[in-house]
């Protein structure tokens, strides 16, 4: 989602408040995820937590890239980031829970690591995409502007909206894949909990 900032200034002229403003939404809605979650404590199968929150978001990433309204921008950042925290602490209850102790430090500096070279990489990629694909492409007479202009329009920032749209709904079947795959839906009863957790 690297691009959102980036399609939203496109279709507002370059208003920076309201890219502020949907930002802003979405710390708004991980906070109050933050606190449902420490009175609740999640779902009792994280992976359920893990694989609905990513696709609740991603979901919930949607309008981003359909409405051209800032008010529906601003509540989709909030529902954003209300379940994207649910996934990322599903996420790391897991790891946390199947992780020995003695090589926690190890084990999460590298996906530390992992998640730090894949953010460059995505802005790496997602921008030239866009750039050099999507937008053209979204243009008057460009080669997707037939199939997509009626719903995204051929001005500017339309191939953004569409690139946005297409990896929301991307992520989305991911997640639903994710209950395909016995070793992911089933990761915490296959692997033991460490005796810290248990």
């Amino acid at each position: 989602m690297s691009i959102a900032p980036a399609a939203i200034l496109a279709r507002t002229d370059n208003d920076a408040a309201i890219v502020a403003g949907v930002k802003t939404a979405f710390g708004v809605g991980a906070c109050i995820s933050a606190m449902l979650l420490s009175i609740w404590g999640g779902p009792k199968r994280r992976i359920h937590g893990l694989l609905w929150g990513n696709g609740l978001a991603s979901f919930c990433s949607l309008p981003l890239g359909l409405s051209r309204s800032p008010t529906i921008w601003v509540t989709s950042g909030i529902f954003s980031g209300f379940f994207l925290l649910w996934a990322g602490i599903s996420n790391k209850g897991i790891w946390l829970s199947k992780v020995p102790p003695e090589v926690q430090g190890r084990v999460f500096a590298s996906r530390y690591f992992i998640a730090q070279i894949a953010s460059p990489l995505g802005l790496a990629i997602g921008g030239p995409l866009a750039d050099y694909v999507f937008e053209p492409a979204m243009q008057k007479n460009g080669f997707l502007s037939g199939i997509f202009g009626g719903l995204f329009g051929t001005d500017t920032g339309a191939g953004f909206a569409l690139q946005l749209t297409l990896l929301s709904c991307c992520s989305i079947l991911l997640s639903i894949g994710g209950y395909a795959f016995k070793q992911l839906r089933d990761v915490e009863i296959i692997l033991p909990d460490t005796e810290s957790s248990s």
